[in-house]
């Protein structure tokens, strides 16, 4: 092994022998040890093995003097891990799955993870609330929460009141989450995003917006993209997703962001370039005086569907005529690329804005 190399990812299982029996994984803490005196140098290492040695090789990470970029997967750390690789002086990329079942109060150094940039961190409610809490995180530009499980002994406002505390509101500027857990009657899913979101409007230079709900359609107020643009009118890019690709008109949820909501955070927010919701309601469309030409650098959207007037083609006209006039710049050809199955009114209504637009080009030729 070149003691020049930088990059390396591990990946491997223990297999059993004959009778049925794992081998005795003595030979990952040896690796482990070995490897920062075989390859001192390494910047960048993605450590993949699906067993649990008890953490006893972590210590080896600290030898690595120019050690930037950690991704440790398949299984969790717990306080005495955590608190080794907050060590790491150099460290500025960090991905791991953190499990605290056995720790009754997380602490860590006091300058614990100062110096990440971006920390990748997936867990229940609770033990990402409590390492949140621990941590240092003073220089984090980039945060993407995976969550499990939902909150027990905590309220659902308590991580992202963590965040606000923790994390420095000068430098934050990207905060992605998953809520990959059902929700219940213990655990609702939120009314409306800013009911637990509320605490991140404290962080002025957000750019980057990422929200998965892949367990249900969650409900988005006009009011949400109100004051999340108010909030952040840096913003180059909003996304909350739901992954179901069947979603049937009868399952959009009862709350869903209309035209006139989307228009008014194009105004808010005048560097947007990427808007992804479920579900759009174009039966609210903005007063006339709200939808003079804006020349927005909106150049992507993606729905699973729009919402669209039951009857009447002059209503359906002014919905398409407001989102043609304000969002000039959306790539229609690619955007039609990705239209899902179900997306049948979504379908049309590009089918229309793009007739709009050879109309308009003809008109302007003349």
């Amino acid at each position: 092994m070149s003691p020049s190399l930088h990059t390396l990812d591990i990946f491997f299982t223990l297999q059993k022998d004959r009778e049925g029996r794992d081998f005795s994984p003595h030979v990952v803490t040896s690796l482990m040890e070995t490897l920062p005196l075989m390859a001192p140098n390494l910047k960048t290492i993605s450590y993949a093995v699906d067993i649990d040695v008890n953490h006893g090789y972590i210590k080896a990470f600290r030898h690595f003097v120019q050690l930037h970029t950690l991704s440790i997967i398949f299984f969790a750390l717990d306080e005495a891990a955590l608190w080794e690789l907050s060590t790491i002086p150099t460290l500025r990329d960090f991905t791991c799955f953190i499990d605290l079942s056995n720790s009754s109060a997380l602490t860590l150094p006091p300058q614990g993870f100062q110096s990440l940039l971006s920390l990748h961190a997936a867990g229940s409610f609770d033990d990402l609330t409590s390492f949140i809490n621990a941590g240092q995180l003073t220089s984090l530009t980039h945060l993407c929460l995976p969550i499990r499980k939902p909150p027990i002994a905590r309220k659902p406002t308590d991580l992202f009141v963590a965040v606000s505390r923790r994390c420095n509101r000068t430098v934050f500027t990207s905060f992605s989450a998953a809520i990959d857990y059902k929700f219940s009657s213990e655990s609702p899913p939120p009314n409306c995003l800013i009911q637990h979101l509320e605490p991140l409007l404290a962080f002025p230079n957000i750019e980057s917006f990422y929200l998965s709900f892949p367990r249900a359609p969650p409900s988005i107020h006009d009011d949400d993209l109100a004051r999340f643009g108010a909030a952040w009118p840096q913003m180059t890019a909003f996304r909350v997703v739901h992954n179901r690709v069947n979603l049937q008109p009868s399952q959009y949820p009862l709350i869903r962001p209309t035209l006139s909501g989307l228009v008014d955070l194009a105004r808010r927010c005048p560097r947007l370039e990427a808007f992804r919701v479920p579900i759009l309601d174009a039966n609210v469309i903005p007063e006339e005086t709200a939808v003079l030409p804006l020349g927005h650098g909106l150049l992507s959207i993606f729905l699973h569907d729009i919402v669209l007037p039951a009857t009447g083609t002059l209503a359906y006209t002014n919905a398409a005529t407001v989102f043609n006039r304000v969002f000039l710049a959306i790539d229609l050809e690619e955007t039609q690329k990705r239209v899902w199955p179900h997306g049948k009114e979504w379908k049309q209504f590009l089918k229309v804005l793009a007739g709009m637009r050879k109309l308009g080009s003809a008109e302007g030729g003349d």
